[in-house]
């Protein structure tokens, strides 16, 4: 019974760039969700093959501007038709996610919430089948001893390893969204 989740599929592409400038456009923009901050990874159309990364700068309707934040292998530059892959971000349907910590770094919980409203992820407070994402806070500390409890001891942690959605410790998940 659980929800079907997407392959690991190209989010759009590179419509052009350049490596002198440092800068790319994808064929994504505001109407797709896209907001300046979010980052994906750029890969050959044909074998796959990484080439660098991009953080989106600037957005218009139905493209943005990117900076190239990772130019990868400078003989193969990113170009036009290469493709774009963020983990977090999908453009068929509204995902959904769980926060779970002890507070989410120099964030608060509301912060990271209204972080991932902003590229279309709802955020709940209980694991269901319909959870794609539980992103991990700060972890939680034994009040009597003072030691990390073990995220395995949490139960929204058992549930979404049985429930299937992509565990994202905070790092992860404000690399994808930006700053």
């Amino acid at each position: 019974n659980k929800v079907q989740r997407r392959a690991e599929t190209p989010d759009g592409s590179v419509l052009s760039a350049s490596a002198s400038l440092g800068k790319a456009w994808i064929d994504r923009g505001r109407l797709d969700r896209i907001v300046p901050g979010m980052e994906f990874a750029v890969h050959n159309a044909a074998d796959m093959a990484l080439k660098g990364r991009v953080k989106v700068i600037n957005v218009e309707d139905k493209r943005a501007e990117c900076m190239i934040t990772d130019a990868g292998n400078r003989f193969d530059p990113i170009g036009e038709n290469d493709l774009i892959l963020n983990a977090m971000y999908d453009p068929s349907r509204q995902p959904v996610a769980v926060l779970v910590g002890n507070g989410f770094g120099s964030l608060s919980a509301d912060d990271v919430k209204n972080k991932l409203a902003e590229v279309g992820i709802l955020v709940t407070d209980k694991i269901s089948n319909e959870v794609d994402y539980l992103v991990l806070g700060t972890p939680f500390f034994d009040e009597d001893t003072g030691e990390v409890v073990a995220w395995s001891a949490r139960d929204e942690y058992r549930q979404a390893q049985g429930n299937g959605p992509t565990i994202v410790p905070l790092g992860g998940a404000v690399g994808w969204l930006g700053p």
